[in-house]
């Protein structure tokens, strides 16, 4: 019993660690915050950040893709992982996979 409390505990590390992450984008760059929660209420995540990313500057799509990648920047920094690994815990989040 004991050892499916430490496997569990283990699986919500990673949750645990992209839960302070966005809270500390919250608090300090809540701007950047804006297109991930976007995201998560779509229900068609992939294709909305395709279609922000094609879009021409200026224009608010393009603007939230520019946020979206600095958001993961900062995530990755606040978290102590790679961009990559950053980018993967957030599709997580986003497709509600959490």
């Amino acid at each position: 019993m004991q050892q499916s409390t430490q496997s569990a505990g283990s699986e919500t590390a990673p949750n645990r660690v992209l839960d302070h992450g966005l809270h500390r984008l919250h608090l300090n760059h809540y701007h950047l915050l804006r297109p991930i929660k976007e995201l998560r209420a779509s229900d068609r995540p992939e294709n909305l950040l395709q279609e922000w990313r094609a879009v021409q500057k200026p224009s608010q799509e393009w603007r939230n893709a520019l946020f979206f990648d600095r958001a993961l920047v900062v995530l990755s920094t606040a978290m102590s992982v790679t961009r990559p690994e950053a980018e993967r815990m957030v599709e997580e989040y986003v497709a509600g996979g959490r």
